[in-house]
């Protein structure tokens, strides 16, 4: 079993998380190779994620801007592994990746979609127009993992997911929705 880590981004600094994921790919050998998906980046952005390219690590470049779901099946459609994690490009892993990593093999043979936390810092942003989805995130999107097994099918997001690749043989991420929210 292989298991590809999908990074879509859009002029974000993504180099903490990549360097660390990688760093995290050593140790735990089920992850095969990180790739970036630059959905029409600047040039400045496109040329930090193309000096991330190394053995395990790849970049797959759109010249424009073709949206979040057409950037997510371009990413499938490049990747090598039986299972896809779905990483955001603004992720902040908890502990080392070594130890998230490790976390997803537990459940990966438990079901075919495996949705995982997420967690908001504690302290406010420092931007005020950040400072709603913060809230918002808070309130109703960080809950530990025991609340959401009470209703597992609530609700769905893409921010932090592990898919079994054939499911994509059947279905894909619906391109014509090309903003955030859906």
């Amino acid at each position: 079993m292989k298991i590809s880590i999908l990074i879509p981004v859009k002029d974000f600094d993504v180099v903490a998380l990549v360097t660390s994921m990688s760093d995290g790919m050593e140790k735990v050998q089920e992850f095969c190779e990180i790739i970036i998906g630059d959905d029409g980046s600047s040039e400045d952005y496109r040329k930090i994620y193309l000096s991330l390219s190394v053995e395990k690590v790849k970049v797959i470049v759109s010249e424009k801007n073709i949206g979040r779901a057409a950037i997510r099946n371009r990413l499938i459609e490049e990747a090598k592994g039986d299972y896809l994690l779905f990483i955001d490009a603004d992720t902040m892993i908890p502990g080392t990746a070594e130890a998230f990593l490790h976390k997803w093999l537990d459940y990966i043979t438990k079901a075919r979609v495996i949705c995982g936390g997420i967690l908001y810092s504690d302290s406010p942003p420092g931007d005020p127009d950040k400072l709603l989805r913060w809230k918002y995130g808070n309130k109703k999107e960080q809950k530990k993992a025991f609340e959401r097994n009470l209703h597992p099918y609530l609700s769905f997001s893409t921010f932090n997911i592990l898919i079994d690749k054939t499911i994509f043989s059947k279905i894909r991420f619906y391109e014509d929705l090309k903003k955030y929210g859906f």
